[in-house]
């Protein structure tokens, strides 16, 4: 063979070894390349190349036939990447960028004028902005359902047309319609019917709390009571000082009304530790109150809480028509396969008829709840879904929405709990629109501690009255409660207590649970216990919450500190709740001036010229609303 042929085998049975080098080269040896994100992601090549995914076969032939094979990944950079990549129609939920301009809904002095006026401006910007998004869907899109609690559409679309969506300047974000995990409390204890029937009586008196034998320092951040004012300098977690005693958790108690009920047999070591025993001597139980539960469900043949359902036999909204509607599973009564929902409902309302269980802070208060995830995860349409609902509750069949039905308080004892999630503000809106409305939207802070800036969503959001998880045993914030700031937000607002806390759960039984999620309904009870005093501050959760906030017991600093004043500090807000006070200075408080029949917003206040508010004239008839407590009533 002539050095020539010899050559020229040699270079041929280079190529073909190069061929056969690349035939094989898998996916996963493409992976070792990078550890920043998924392995289709280190495999694609640099800008103005090939963009398809590679093939998941080994005997690929190369990127011109593989081209061919897969369909290309459209360049997004601002979708998320799961919707960006699927290769087959997803869901997913469209943000408009234009939101309805609410801030002149504090102006409207009547709670139902108020609500209705924020319903009709809402659903104005959705009539005028979503048409555009609907029509961009044909012909390969499909809209799921739209709302106008937040300005969004969820639709089912391919990532191609999803990526079209995504650049179009009405269109502010799109998030994956994927449940996400939420932080809820953990069980402690299970009590059974002989646990129950020896468990503590109320024979103490109202203020006093329980010591414990031994402190564990690692649940120390502060202290109820060691000063009058928090420490500037703040109380390290092992430090003695912070060890001082938490007398002065509860508000002094104070003289009976002539009329009082006589004190139930037995009261939760938390109902007690907030003071409520001392507004409920002065004759506040939460009488015309309603409070809605967005949580995993809620049990309603639970003996605790049966009878305080706004649809409970005999109401005359009785039925789950505006009172019950399950999010997720579209189940027609009040149910609870987890038991979060039903333990957060014991602690706002829970009371056995009897009175031997004392274990609610606002027994007389009303529950109504939409059921927005199984208590492990939260589904996104659900959580839009309930916070619609609140707004105007619906009857079964979601129609014929009444703002005058919706609740004063909605409690979300529940947290994002995931690195993702915990700072993903996208339904921030609808919040912001709840509260506008009127209700006061009480969130847990989270059980992310005891790092600095741990607090998640809901709680972060300004709108929210944010808890953190107070030990009532100590009267010190629980080594798990999250802190803050959150965003530039300070948070949380005030601290209520959280820790080994017994109230109901499914099929008649009672537990122990701990997180922020049990310190929530205590904030929400107090809340009820407030608007019961004083009915005319319904629809103005600011106040309730100014009120609140006035009357907690300051707790020292933490390592995280406060910023700015020193009567707000981020491990516990302005500090530890104490109703009785609250409810004391509610009842002293000057009324509120009755609000003038009609209402125009002030020119300061007004909506943009870009959007034309619809006039209190052309919303929906407000219809007056008499909870069921006070019907018959003088």
């Amino acid at each position: 063979m002539s050095s020539h042929e010899t050559l020229h085998a040699r270079l041929l049975t280079g190529l073909m070894l190069a061929l056969l080098l690349g035939a094989v080269q898998s996916p996963t040896a493409s992976r070792s390349a990078t550890s920043d994100g998924p392995w289709w992601q280190a495999a694609m090549p640099d800008e103005g190349e090939s963009t398809s995914r590679w093939s998941a076969s080994p005997f690929s032939m190369g990127s011109d036939l593989k081209g061919e094979l897969d369909p290309p990944v459209p360049s997004c950079p601002g979708l998320p990447p799961v919707l960006a990549a699927s290769l087959h129609p997803v869901r997913a939920i469209v943000i408009l960028t234009q939101q309805a301009d609410l801030r002149a809904a504090k102006q409207i002095m009547d709670p139902e004028e108020r609500r209705a006026w924020v319903r009709a401006r809402l659903r104005a910007t959705a009539d005028a902005t979503q048409p555009k998004i609907r029509a961009a869907l044909q012909p390969r899109g499909t809209l799921v359902r739209s709302f106008h609690v937040l300005n969004a559409l969820v639709v089912e679309a391919p990532s191609e047309l999803l990526c079209a969506l995504d650049a179009r300047p009405d269109v502010a974000r799109i998030v994956d319609q994927a449940p996400f995990p939420i932080a809820t409390g953990a069980v402690t204890k299970d009590l059974d019917q002989s646990t129950q029937a020896s468990r503590r009586t109320h024979a103490r008196a109202p203020g006093a709390t329980d010591r414990p034998s031994s402190t564990d320092a690692s649940d120390v951040a502060g202290v109820v009571g060691a000063t009058d004012r928090p420490s500037l300098t703040g109380a390290s977690d092992d430090s003695p000082a912070s060890l001082a005693s938490p007398a002065s958790l509860a508000a002094p108690a104070s003289a009976a009304a002539p009329d009082a009920p006589s004190a139930p047999a037995a009261i939760a070591d938390g109902v007690e530790a907030i003071g409520a025993p001392d507004a409920w001597a002065l004759g506040q139980h939460g009488r015309g109150v309603v409070v809605a539960i967005t949580d995993s469900g809620v049990a309603g043949d639970h003996p605790a809480l049966e009878s305080a359902w706004r649809g409970a036999e005999g109401a005359e909204y009785a039925g789950a028509a505006y009172n019950w509607l399950d999010a997720v599973d579209g189940k027609a009564a009040p149910y609870d396969d987890h038991g979060h929902g039903t333990h957060i409902a014991g602690s706002v309302v829970g009371e056995d008829s009897a009175r031997s269980k004392q274990i609610g802070v606002a027994p007389e208060a009303e529950w109504i709840a939409c059921r927005l995830g199984d208590g492990r995860s939260l589904d996104p349409q659900g959580l839009l879904v309930c916070l619609e609902w609140v707004l105007a509750p619906t009857d079964g069949d979601g129609g014929e929405p009444r703002p005058e039905l919706a609740p004063d308080i909605v409690v979300a004892s529940w947290s994002a709990d995931s690195p993702q999630s915990c700072t993903s503000a996208w339904f921030q809106g609808a919040v912001e629109s709840v509260v506008a409305a009127g209700s006061l939207f009480v969130a847990s802070a989270g059980n992310n501690g005891d790092a600095c800036e741990t607090v998640c969503v809901p709680g972060g959001f300004a709108a929210s009255w944010t808890i953190a998880n107070l030990d009532p045993r100590t009267g010190r914030i629980h080594r798990t409660s999250s802190r803050g700031p959150f965003d530039e937000v300070d948070k949380p607002d005030v601290a209520a207590p959280g820790v080994n806390i017994e109230s109901s759960e499914p099929r008649g039984r009672y537990g122990r649970r701990t997180g922020t999620s049990m310190a929530v309904p205590h904030a929400a009870g107090a809340a009820a216990l407030v608007l019961g005093a004083r009915l005319d501050l319904r629809g103005r959760p600011e106040a309730v919450r100014r009120l609140l906030e006035d009357a907690a017991e300051p707790i020292t600093a933490d390592r995280c500190g406060p910023r700015g004043s020193v009567a707000r500090t981020y491990n516990a807000g302005r500090g530890a709740l104490r109703a009785g006070v609250a409810v004391e200075a509610a009842l002293a408080a000057a009324p509120t001036p009755t609000p003038t029949a009609t209402w125009t917003p002030q020119a300061t206040a007004s909506p943009t010229a870009t959007e034309t508010p619809p006039s209190t004239a052309t919303a929906e008839p407000v219809r007056r609303f008499v909870p069921r407590a006070l019907r018959g009533a003088p």
